[in-house]
């Protein structure tokens, strides 16, 4: 039995599936076991993942699920006391898993540890950092983590045993599956971190063109399912609702100036307003009714300097 497993979903990866299978295999620390699970691929990463042969490697196929699927098959043919998380394009620095597993030796509440991330593009090239821009978070931090997902998916590490009382991925969600299970996590554990960059995120156009609206949706729904069904939240009722009241609001504003959908506008910038009233929802709804333009602000690659992985700070 291994101490660590990691575990990679995959989907069509084959351009960086290599160097994130690299990056685990050197690291320093040891004693760990990688289990990848290809969700579907219809390009050559099954291939590319075969031609390794190290032993600590457990390759496993099924067809397409979602990630959440394929995380939680995954973590069923692991064996690790501990779990870690990567996704197939990003990266670890080798002294990553040698720096996370001491922090659980010594606080047995600690259920999860993450670090700092680097952001980096298709081709490796540093863009921009992540925890540098807001003040990350210890101990018991289900409020925080309610108010800001700031635990990077890439380098979380957790306590197998954990997973007993909060479950497993909720295989419903596609692009916010870890934010749910790090905030069961949070209920019920310590969190801890390193403070150092052990991690890179790559920025490409996959996932720069994935459905962002999706991503903020399914945040909302579970942000309002910890609302409504976490009685822990009641001790900050009013962030809360000022945190799912700035969700709808963007989404409202994503809905009005990317999709061009008015109808969908009003209704997110309705449900902001429900939540909290605040000018700039009621502006938002007010401009979609009148169908008065709003300037779009473009992004581009080379610029690309997020404040979190939803992007979840538009203004």
């Amino acid at each position: 039995m291994k101490d660590v497993s990691v575990i990679i979903p995959v989907y069509n990866a084959s351009r960086f599936i290599r160097q994130t299978i690299e990056s685990v295999l050197s690291q320093t620390y040891k004693n760990l076991e990688l289990i990848i699970v290809d969700d579907g691929s219809t390009d050559d990463s099954p291939e590319i993942i075969k031609s390794f042969k190290d032993s600590r490697i457990v390759f496993i196929r099924q067809k397409n699920k979602g990630v959440s699927a394929a995380r939680n098959t995954a973590v069923a043919a692991s064996s690790g006391k501990f779990i870690a998380l990567l996704d197939h394009d990003d990266i670890w620095f080798p002294e990553k898993l040698e720096k996370q597993i001491p922090l659980f030796e010594k606080n047995p509440e600690t259920g999860l540890v993450y670090s700092d991330i680097g952001y980096i593009d298709a081709d490796g090239k540093q863009v921009s950092w992540m925890l540098k821009q807001f003040e990350p978070h210890r101990g018991y931090v289900l409020k925080e983590l309610f108010l800001n997902d700031f635990i990077p998916c890439l380098t979380a590490v957790f306590r197998r045993d954990v997973l007993k009382k909060t479950g497993l991925f909720n295989e419903k969600y596609r692009f916010a599956e870890e934010y749910d299970l790090f905030l069961r996590i949070a209920r019920y554990y310590q969190v801890d971190f390193v403070d150092e960059v052990l991690a890179c995120y790559r920025v490409h156009e996959t996932n720069l063109s994935r459905n962002v609206i999706a991503g903020y949706l399914e945040n909302i729904e579970i942000l309002e399912s910890f609302y409504h069904n976490v009685p822990e939240v009641k001790n900050f009722e009013h962030v809360a609702r000022e945190r799912i009241s700035k969700m709808y609001f963007i989404t409202g504003r994503r809905y009005q100036v990317e999709e061009k959908n008015r109808t969908k506008a009003m209704e997110m910038f309705k449900k902001s307003i429900f939540y909290r009233i605040s000018f700039k929802a009621v502006a938002g709804f007010v401009t979609a009714f009148l169908r008065i333009p709003v300037p779009r602000r473009y992004r581009i690659l080379k610029f690309f300097s997020p404040k979190n992985i939803f992007d979840a700070h538009e203004k």
